[in-house]
């Protein structure tokens, strides 16, 4: 996108002179009101960054979103360190440019309605896969969603689909997590079963997903593989 200096303010059959970039971000900061989130203001000559924290009991502070006036007057909005793609329903009537500081303020009254998804943070289902890790599947090798670890939210961890929106206007959770809590808890009824009713088979002759094994089977398999390496040492 070339870039944009200034914008000209247009007031009818009259243009008025223009606004630069340095103006513009003293515009929008002077509008930040109480009916938007409280930000911290960081501001370069490069770009005007409102910064949306979370506070811990303890008074630890961690980043939540932060969104970006860049000097060519377009935004971009990140949550968690995860951009929000232009398909999502915040930019749904946004300009591509922002000529105004009514245009920035506008858009971040829009922004105050929406919350961060939690995800799936519920205990029982922290057990199933390690943070860090992903969750496929019982057709494919594909990450459907994955376990991230605490960003500072109320929450130690959280598993969230691979799809998850990241802003959502409903309470808590998108779509897209509360769709898969789910096959969440779908799974974990499949591994109560398991437990009560233990299967009986010979690892080396079958083939099963690690993902799709309890604790107590993966220990059965490394110890029946560690007895077969024995025996064919000898």
């Amino acid at each position: 996108m070339e870039q944009i200096e200034s914008i000209y303010i247009d007031c009818g059959d009259e243009v008025v002179e223009s606004l630069s970039f340095k103006e513009y971000s003293s515009a929008v900061k002077k509008g930040l009101s109480s009916k938007t989130r409280s930000y911290s203001v960081h501001e370069t000559e490069s770009e005007l960054a409102l910064i949306d924290i979370y506070v811990s009991s303890e008074g630890a502070l961690a980043v939540k979103l932060i969104v970006r006036f860049n000097n060519d007057f377009t935004c971009n909005v990140c949550v968690h360190r995860k951009k929000i793609p232009r398909s999502h329903s915040l930019w749904e009537c946004a300009p591509e440019v922002f000529h105004t500081s009514k245009d920035a303020l506008d858009f971040l009254e829009k922004l105050d309605k929406f919350s961060v998804c939690c995800g799936n943070s519920e205990a029982g289902f922290q057990q199933l896969v390690p943070v860090g890790s992903g969750l496929t599947n019982n057709f494919s090798n594909d990450i459907v969603a994955y376990r991230k670890g605490n960003f500072g939210a109320q929450y130690q961890s959280t598993i969230i689909s691979s799809a998850c929106e990241m802003l959502t206007l409903r309470k808590e959770k998108c779509l897209k997590c509360k769709d898969y809590c789910y096959a969440l808890t779908k799974r974990i009824k499949r591994l109560e079963d398991r437990k009560a009713t233990p299967r009986r088979f010979s690892h080396s002759t079958l083939t099963f997903k690690h993902s799709n094994m309890t604790r107590d089977e993966l220990c059965s398999k490394l110890k029946e593989q560690k007895i077969k390496l024995l025996t064919c040492q000898i």
